[in-house]
């Protein structure tokens, strides 16, 4: 029953895809298998924003009239991924779709690093557009390129404001169990800074009660305090801060905590919150507004830096597949190695450096929520708003504060 079900699905994505996407007669296909994972948190923007992607392309006629993408998408589980089921999907793509390259979106880093290891095996070039683990490219790997940072460069922009401007002696970090592996080594540069780490503690996701956590990070009175949650647990984290007075210097939020709903969700216990984020639509990035625009025009909500992202990995299929000599996986790996472009993220090129091959070296941005909107205020070249600092205290809670569901 479940093989129908995913049959009938793919059937009426092809339909879909054909109605927006004519192909025409004597073109060549380029056909990409597109690994996702079934993750409410990410899904939606992900999926919109590919879809766009892909209109514009047509529509712009970026491959000309001789060549078309075919995106074949297929689903893995959530976290934990099923790593057999991964490689089954990742194989059946390259053995029986015959596919010229594979992206993926998917979050989870050991499920990447097994569809990485089976595109490199099979020659065939894999673009990963979401998963953060070091090592994926690490490995040496000729045919794998990242779009999205490595997880030890999540912080560098934060870290270059703290030195810069909140000058801290301590921190302390709260981080939902899920996303631990993926932050836990990236303190290492405050470290070396000289910054002391007073707090790391992890919480189940569903907790509902942090204010033992909070009472003893209060305790400490760090003068940074880092909250890596997703959005549901991060308005929660907030509100209780609130509720316990908590002063520090600066908050700092990881995950949720930059994506555009997140205020409706917190309400004005956002205030003043800084956050990292790898795209915004104030950025000076051609087609960046544009595209910002067209999301929230199309389904009545702002996309986030994820469906950013996935709309830039297309950019970067589109690209290579126009300037690949065939649609051949080496062919396609040669376009992508020289890949150099302007996309709404600014300029995407895989490079070399340090123990990373084939890395893109995506800057970030730092938001805070000032009124109910979020603004990049570091680094400065890039900035809309002048930053808030120290934290002035929390706003007393009033109506418009209320949690409300998240989108």
């Amino acid at each position: 029953m479940h093989h129908d079900r995913h049959w009938l699905w793919m059937i009426s994505f092809a339909l879909g895809i054909g109605v927006f996407f004519p192909i025409s007669a004597g073109c060549e296909i380029v056909r990409v298998g597109v690994i996702r994972m079934e993750l409410a948190h990410f899904s939606p923007h992900i999926s919109n924003s590919i879809k766009m992607a892909l209109e514009d392309v047509r529509q712009q006629g970026i491959l000309g009239s001789q060549r078309e993408l075919q995106l074949i998408e297929r689903y893995v589980p959530y976290v934990p991924s099923d790593l057999k089921k991964v490689k089954k999907i990742a194989e059946e793509l390259i053995s029986q779709e015959r596919v010229s390259m594979l992206l993926t979106s998917v979050p989870e880093d050991a499920a990447v690093f097994e569809i990485a290891s089976l595109a490199q095996a099979h020659q065939v070039p894999l673009v990963v557009c979401l998963s953060a683990s070091d090592r994926i490219t690490e490995q040496g790997w000729e045919y794998v390129f990242r779009l999205s940072p490595p997880a030890s460069e999540y912080f560098n922009e934060v870290l270059h404001f703290l030195s810069m401007v909140v000058k801290p002696k301590t921190f302390a970090c709260l981080i939902v169990e899920e996303l631990n592996p993926l932050y836990t080594t990236t303190f290492a540069n405050e470290r070396k800074a000289g910054i002391e780490l007073v707090l790391l503690q992890q919480y189940s996701k569903g907790t509902t009660d942090f204010k033992p956590l909070l009472k003893q990070m209060k305790k400490k009175n760090p003068d940074v305090i880092y909250l890596i949650s997703y959005a549901e647990d991060g308005a929660l984290l907030l509100h209780q801060c609130r509720e316990l007075n908590i002063n520090p210097k600066a908050i700092i939020g990881m995950v949720a905590y930059s994506l555009p709903g997140f205020w409706k969700l917190a309400g004005e216990a956002t205030d003043y919150v800084f956050a990292t984020t790898f795209w915004n639509p104030s950025l000076p990035y051609p087609g960046s507004r544009e595209y910002h625009d067209r999301y929230l025009k199309r389904y009545k909500t702002a996309p986030d830096y994820l469906g950013a992202m996935a709309y830039a990995a297309v950019q970067v299929l589109a690209d290579a597949s126009r300037r690949a000599r065939s649609t051949r996986p080496a062919d396609i790996r040669d376009a992508l190695a020289s890949t150099d472009m302007i996309s709404i993220l600014g300029r995407l090129k895989f490079i070399s450096y340090g123990k990373k091959a084939r890395q893109n070296r995506l800057p970030s941005y730092l938001i805070q929520w000032i009124d109910g909107k979020a603004r990049i205020v570091w680094p400065p070249r890039f900035s809309s708003h002048s930053y808030i600092f120290p934290f002035p205290g929390w706003k007393k809670p009033s109506q418009a504060s209320a949690p409300s569901k998240f989108k």
